[in-house]
């Protein structure tokens, strides 16, 4: 961001919230790179930027208004802010609004309004920019936080409005205001501000120093505690005055102006503080690698940039959208690394999960998330995810079993290795690293040909040989061994007897031995104490078959009959009544003859040995029974398998694929995201699937020629088919043509 303005705030992704575009289209022949860019500034999820002529553009998420076109449509090139097509020094972007400041010092904001964040002495939504109440004149930068504004007037006060929470307006107040009003002790001498989520910082003029104030949960006012404060309070550590000062979310960065070296502080989850650790601080570290040469930083949710004197741009942190702009990657680069092919930089900006930064040819150019626009470049960096089957790469023969756990999947081949793909933060796909793939990765250090493999939310178990192995985390030591292993080869479970059948439930695990006898570990209550797998007394023999769900699990007797145990919270024992953690509970009202059992998040479902299907517990999508169990229309008998996931189901019936449930990320394949209550086609398979297993938000199907296709949520990699949701590399901003007429949208009333 430059230095007087920074955007942050923090995205809690629900459901499809953050993904549901179109399938990208190709980029139309009428879209030419936009030129003679002087300055830019990005948000949550759009951008702004202002030209040679002081016009200013966005482009991006727009269902506030904060792009200023007079409507609420998204726009993935920039379109004019209306009556800003010239005049216009500085732009700034925040959560959901936008400020720019006028050549003759007046502040105009639109967008969001619910916490008078545009200062117009109301709360209303504007579509179009309206005037700062007292700012007509006099200011020389604005600075636009997540959902608060900031101005600095000639005489260096410090002017602040909007939401006020957790004291981000600095007046010694919690309250929000909807007009300027001044920060506290900063009326006079202050040389530049920054703005981040619900946090702000001033460069004091005659010494240099910073000061800060507002949300600190993070450290990010770098005062030594993670107090917020209501009132500016002096940076420590800095070791000499500070020329340039960026605030994110949770962090904060600033260069110092002998040196021109950056320090960050705040915290540090995914290594944004570019100290080579994941380790927060509360007061200012250097970044590794930056020793001098920074003009201008640039800071985003979890990670951030520096533009440095040869006009080259280094980024650190998070780069699971793509944000450090050095191609796809995973949560954590705790070091800066240079930006491939980004040269004469002369501004920068950091978005949540995006970049951008313009080049001394005027040429913008941004990077990162896409998925509401934000990159500028024509489309929408999807699949975000899929609503048909796509070929698993690497794997369109030669797979014989398929599993699926949260947000991964993992394929045995017809040689008993193991291949998976999709997250990765926890080492469940195997391969000894916590980068999410985006297609097959192969398991390492597997002893011998693997004959089942089961995956929970973030661990995956494989029987070798009649033993258990695991990888991936042991937070709740659902690996079977003690202690935090990180990133590790599968470890060996110490189980009794020879084990003939594995299920992974969302935090532990459990295994049938071939006297009948269950075995589970992981998450309290399913074991005793530190990992070592237990047994209760009612499954000590004469089980066949075993299903661990999110926090349930369910056997089936060799009479026929299932038992279930665990959280009871949804009806996963067919009604609804208390939880049974350490007895089963039999299920009543099943037909005869239940061969297989498979569990969901909350829910359950069993084949019978005719083909019938019958589901219970949780049925908010239609997925179980609500809480008994019930048959599904269409489907009759036959049915080969069946498998539960979060909150859908899947089946095999005659060789095809039928889905239902929840439907929100493309998960039934059916070509719609439209919640299913009875099975629906998935399109696109034909005749020949052998199995299917259902995710959280995802699933793949086996094809008979061993081939694996998925379809559903590909937020991380869960489709294997090598595409990446965000854009890795930084992309010309582009202008659609064809989109204006005499500045006015193409085919809209003027």
């Amino acid at each position: 961001m430059c230095t007087h303005s920074s955007f942050r705030s923090a995205l809690i992704r629900i459901g499809c919230l953050a993904w549901c575009g179109l399938l990208a289209l190709p980029v139309g022949a009428g879209l030419l790179p936009l030129s003679d860019v002087v300055q830019v500034s990005a948000g949550l999820a759009h951008s702004c930027a202002v030209t040679g002529n002081g016009a200013v553009r966005c482009w991006g998420s727009n269902e506030y208004g904060q792009l200023g076109d007079g409507g609420s449509t998204d726009r993935n090139t920039p379109v004019q802010v209306s009556g800003l097509d010239s005049g216009v020094q500085q732009v700034g972007v925040g959560r959901d609004h936008s400020c720019a400041l006028t050549g003759s010092g007046a502040v105009l904001c639109w967008g969001r309004n619910e916490f008078g964040q545009l200062g117009d002495g109301t709360t209303t939504q504007r579509l179009l920019p309206v005037p700062v109440s007292g700012l007509s004149g006099g200011v020389q930068a604005i600075g636009v936080g997540g959902s608060f504004s900031c101005a600095l007037n000639a005489s260096g006060a410090v002017l602040c409005w909007g939401g006020n929470t957790f004291g981000s307006l600095g007046d010694g107040s919690t309250s929000q205001r909807s007009v300027p009003g001044l920060v506290s002790g900063l009326s006079t001498g202050v040389a530049a501000i920054s703005t981040g989520n619900a946090h702000a910082c001033a460069i004091v003029a005659t010494s240099g120093a910073l000061r800060c104030w507002g949300y600190n949960a993070g450290g990010q006012l770098g005062n030594g505690s993670t107090e917020s404060q209501v009132v500016p309070a002096t940076v420590s550590g800095l070791g000499g005055g500070v020329a340039t000062v960026a605030a994110g979310v949770l962090h904060t960065c600033a260069t110092l102006a002998a040196t021109g070296a950056a320090r960050c502080w705040g915290n540090n989850f995914r290594g944004q503080l570019g100290d080579g650790s994941f380790v927060n601080r509360t007061l200012p570290v250097d970044v590794s690698g930056l020793s001098g040469n920074v003009v201008r930083l640039g800071i985003g949710h979890y990670h951030s940039c520096a533009q440095l004197t040869d006009g080259t741009v280094r980024c650190w942190g998070d780069n699971y959208h793509g944000q450090l702009g050095i191609g796809a990657g995973s949560h954590g680069q705790p070091t800066s690394a240079a930006l491939p092919g980004l040269d004469g930089i002369v501004s920068l900006a950091a978005g949540h999960h995006h970049a951008c930064a313009v080049a001394s040819d005027g040429m913008a150019r941004c990077w990162g998330a896409n998925n509401r626009g934000q990159i500028g470049m024509g489309e929408t960096a999807l699949p975000g995810y899929g609503r048909m089957p796509t070929d698993v790469l690497g794997l369109t023969s030669g797979v014989v079993a398929l599993t699926s756990g949260s947000e991964h999947s993992c394929a045995l081949t017809v040689g008993g290795a193991v291949k998976c793909w999709g997250r990765n933060l926890h080492g469940q796909l195997g391969d000894g690293s916590r980068v999410r793939r985006f297609s097959p990765a192969t398991v390492t250090s597997l002893p011998g040909a693997v004959q089942m493999l089961a995956a929970g939310v973030d661990h995956t178990c494989a029987l070798v040989a009649g033993a258990v192995r695991c990888w991936g985390s042991n937070q709740y030591r659902q690996l079977g061994a003690p202690g935090d292993l990180g990133p590790h080869p599968p470890v060996g479970v110490n189980l009794p007897g020879s084990t003939t059948m594995i299920s992974a439930g969302d935090r532990h695990t459990c295994a049938l031995n071939s006297a009948g006898r269950v075995s589970c570990w992981g998450m309290v209550p399913f074991v005793g104490s530190g990992g070592v797998p237990g047994t209760l007394a009612d499954l000590v023999s004469g089980i066949v078959s075993i299903a661990a769900g999110g926090d349930h699990n369910c056997a089936l007797t060799h009479t026929g009959v299932v038992r279930c145990w665990g959280s009871n919270g949804s009806g996963q024992f067919g009604y609804h009544g208390d939880d049974s953690p350490y007895q089963t509970v039999p299920v009543s009202g099943l037909s005869p003859g239940v061969q297989a059992l498979s569990a969901g998040a909350e829910h359950t479902c069993m084949r019978s040995t005719t083909g019938r299907i019958e589901c219970w517990g949780r049925s908010n999508y239609g997925q179980g029974g609500d809480p008994g169990p019930v048959g599904y229309a269409g489907l009759g008998s036959g049915v080969q398998s069946v498998s539960a996931g979060g909150f859908h189901n899947c089946v095999v019936i005659d060789g095809t694929a039928r889905c239902w449930g929840n439907n929100a990320l493309g998960q039934l394949g059916d070509g719609t995201m439209v919640n299913a209550y009875v099975p629906v086609d998935v399109i696109g398979l034909g005749g020949g699937v052998q199995a299917v297993v259902s995710g959280n938000t995802h699933s793949c199907a086996l094809t008979s020629a061993g081939g694996v296709q998925c379809w559903g949520d590909n937020y991380h990699g869960q489709l294997g088919d090598g595409s990446f949701p965000g854009v890795p590399l930084p992309q010309v901003v582009k202008v659609d043509l064809a989109f204006f007429r005499s500045g006015f949208e193409a085919g809209e009333g003027e």
